[in-house]
């Protein structure tokens, strides 16, 4: 057995970590400043909002076209320029997480396990299912 598999759980489990507290110490940062008014959409499964987050977008347009509405594209890619990435839109997640009246998110999304949302932001998860499990 290679060293190299030894010590990539090692580095998965570091790179992890370190994304974890990128998030953390962005939402810490940004926890001063006030919620404002504001829907961010965010997904880290796909490239492009789709599905049950471009629904809800289109139904705020519809009813509210005033509201500012933000998608955070976290679509995962390898090597070192799309942990790189990864390390920005975790600030981004962080400063919005903090900042943001109502975060909604399709399926499992890191950055809103990393942190203890404050008062005033209210998180929303959508669910990738149909029939009876939606209703």
């Amino acid at each position: 057995m290679g060293t190299g598999r030894i010590l990539w759980p090692m580095v998965r489990k570091s790179l992890l970590w370190f994304r974890i507290w990128t998030v953390r110490l962005a939402y810490a940062a940004a926890r001063v400043l006030p919620v404002k008014r504001r829907v961010v959409l965010a997904t880290g499964n796909i490239p492009a909002i789709r599905g049950d987050l471009a629904a809800i977008r289109e139904e705020i347009a519809r009813r509210d076209p005033t509201i500012p509405v933000v998608t955070l594209l976290h679509h995962a890619r390898g090597g070192p320029i799309g942990r790189l990435i990864g390390i920005a839109r975790g600030v981004e997640a962080g400063y919005h997480l903090a900042t943001a009246a109502l975060f909604v998110v399709d399926s499992h999304y890191l950055p809103i396990y990393a942190i203890k949302r404050r008062p005033g932001t209210t998180v929303v998860q959508t669910w990738h299912a149909c029939g009876a499990i939606k209703k």
